[in-house]
């Protein structure tokens, strides 16, 4: 199908209400308002003209003639304006409260009779649009009626049957753009979170597949790509508006919006969404368009429009999959990110809604470097220098950073030749050593608690130190064993003596640091199984994968990346094979405790790991 021409040429620009005025970011979706038949006057027209108030006494000399009136467009009564409140008068004959079958009909009816009558004066009189105006004001109103469908949506199976579906992907290829926007308004409203996914327990199955069963007519209908082709086009009838000006990419960045707000809702039918969206369209570059700043001295301003593209790309990243994630670095997009995070290395962000538009770019670039691809990209972008940078200036931005150096350094299935890369250009580049060490030596845990009291956890903080650290560690070690050129080997030689230099310095102060966090986080994890088994004798049926969940939830991550850690140390340094035993003795546990710990690890690792980690476990319990 050529979407594209499917599109004929733009009527003339709709009149929107100013974009600044739309609530923030995630709040902002069309869905948050109730669709009511009562609604039809005030959205028909977004000027607001269908609630315009009664002139004051005295004042009807002031109006001018109907016909001449300029204010169509405006906040005045017009002939149109008094066609609608005629629509609204017919329309309140369905009850929402009451909305049936037969009722729904009426309303679909209604619109197919005003969009035939539309169609047929617009190939009559192509020319003249004053021949059909009357009839596109008629359609925007009855298709906006449609939206009253999301107060039933058990009769969303029987909307299937009276091809509601198809009424909107027609509206979406509308000549007139602000009745292909009412489309795109009532569909948001129908694919709403509330009404696709209902949290009512009286919701009966068949309701729920008849939602189903509206989303997939939906996709087969191609809405995706005439919806993209849509979005495509916003930029394309603003730019040609005459004046353009702020108050024109304002309207443009609103309209933007709620194409978003429909994707949003989109991808809230189930995870699976975000594949097909990555698969049948290109919505993945358009949102990288919004993200990308107009002035790159300015890559952290904030703009709904930015705040909400960052939110979607970290979803369609997280539930997209290898293509979403390696589709995001190929379109550029990893150093976009990188580079909307500079914007925070010396200043905080200045509200909640900035904040969170921070934290989805730190979101979206974690999730990117599970790809190999991410990680060459990460590299050249400089992304490890970025992240020192951002810890050294310890503001909130240091607490996502170290969160993505664990990202970057981990080996993952397919991609362990890119990480351990990564490792050696942090440590033998990007002096990542520098700054890893003094925060798991807790430096500054005190001032972050105080400054961030609800952004910074010392236990998460203490998990990405630990698994970074062990990452580098792990990546080196990989390294020397697989050899390579001799510049690389020589590299690599020289970060694995920086690692033993660093964990040797001030009296083995971090190996004596090592020891003290395994000790805290095995008491902890004691204290929750003793806990954990006098439930087990009142609840039998708590499974192994529960269990395993909870010790996640309390620390088993960090325990078992400590281990690891130890199990290197002991393994690559004639010092702390001697010290370690004696660290341990000292807070009253063993190397039986660090074997016990790496071997429950090894329970739920892959097969390749588990012959990796074997050396380390015999080396504990000899």
């Amino acid at each position: 199908m050529d979407i594209d021409a499917l599109f004929k040429a733009p009527a003339p620009k709709r009149k929107a209400d100013m974009f600044a005025s739309l609530p923030p970011a995630k709040a902002r979706k069309t869905g948050e308002h109730e669709a009511t038949v009562e609604d039809v006057p005030e959205e028909h027209d977004e000027d607001g003209v269908g609630d315009a108030p009664a002139p004051e006494t005295g004042a009807a000399d002031a109006v001018p003639d109907d016909e001449d009136d300029p204010r169509f467009f405006g906040d005045g009564l017009s002939a149109e304006d008094r066609r609608i409140l005629d629509l609204v008068d017919t329309a309140e004959s369905v009850d929402v409260a009451e909305l049936d079958l037969p009722a729904l009909k009426k309303v679909v009816s209604r619109f197919e009779k005003a969009y035939k009558t539309n169609l047929s004066l617009r190939s009559k009189y192509p020319s003249d649009p004053s021949r059909f105006l009357d009839s596109e004001v008629e359609l925007d109103a009855e298709a906006r009626a449609l939206a009253i469908l999301a107060t039933a949506p058990h009769l969303y199976r029987d909307a299937v049957a009276l091809n509601v579906p198809d009424a909107l992907v027609r509206l979406l290829t509308h000549e007139n753009p602000d009745i292909g926007m009412a489309a795109v308004e009532v569909a948001t409203e129908l694919l709403d979170d509330d009404v696709i996914n209902p949290e009512d327990d009286d919701v009966g199955l068949d309701t729920l597949r008849g939602i189903r069963e509206f989303v997939a007519d939906l996709l087969e209908r191609d809405f995706l790509p005439i919806v993209e082709a849509a979005f495509r086009r916003e930029p394309e009838l603003h730019a040609a508006v005459e004046g353009g000006g702020e108050e024109a990419e304002a309207e443009r960045d609103e309209a933007l919006y709620k194409y978003l707000a429909l994707l949003d809702n989109l991808l809230g039918v189930d995870e699976t969404m975000a594949g097909v969206v990555v698969a049948q369209t290109k919505f993945l570059d358009l949102i990288l368009a919004q993200l990308r700043p107009a002035d790159p001295k300015s890559a952290a301003a904030f703009s709904p429009l930015r705040a909400y593209a960052a939110e979607l790309l970290a979803v369609l990243v997280q539930n997209g999959g290898r293509a979403a994630r390696t589709a995001v670095v190929a379109g550029g997009g990893l150093d976009l990110l990188l580079t909307v995070l500079s914007g925070f290395r010396k200043r905080d962000p200045d509200s909640a809604e900035t904040a969170e538009f921070m934290e989805n770019a730190f979101d979206a670039v974690c999730l990117c470097l599970s790809e190999p691809e991410a990680q060459q990209a990460f590299r050249d972008a400089e992304g490890g220098e970025l992240m020192v940078l951002l810890i050294k200036k310890r503001q909130r931005a240091r607490i996502r950073a170290v969160r993505v150096l664990n990202y970057a350094t981990q080996l993952t299935t397919g991609g362990e030749d890119e990480a351990v890369k990564t490792a050696v250009h942090l440590v033998a580049d990007a002096g990542v050593l520098g700054c890893v060490f003094p925060l798991f030596m807790q430096q500054d845990h005190r001032k972050m608690a105080k400054a961030y009291k609800t952004e910074f956890s010392a236990v998460s903080d203490d998990e990405h130190l630990a698994c970074t650290l062990a990452n580098l560690v792990r990546a080196v070690h990989r390294a020397l064993a697989k050899g390579g050129d001799e510049a690389w080997t020589a590299k690599v030689a020289d970060v694995h003596a920086r690692l033993l230099r660093k964990f040797a310095e001030d009296g083995h102060a971090k190996v004596i640091q090592v020891v003290k966090q395994f000790a805290k986080y095995h008491e902890k994890l004691a204290a929750y199984d003793a806990t954990r088994r006098e439930e087990e004798d009142d609840d039998e049926e708590l499974d192994a994968d529960r269990r395993y969940l909870d010790r996640l939830d309390r620390g088993l991550s960090t325990l078992s990346q400590l281990a690891i850690l130890l199990g290197f140390l002991v393994r690559d340094d004639d010092e702390c094979r001697e010290l370690v035993p004696m660290l341990l003795q000292a807070v009253d546990l063993t190397p039986a405790h660090v074997a016990a710990v790496l071997k429950d690890y090894l329970a739920y690792a892959d097969p390749g790991v588990v012959a990796e980690f074997k050396g380390l476990v015999d080396q504990f319990e000899n």
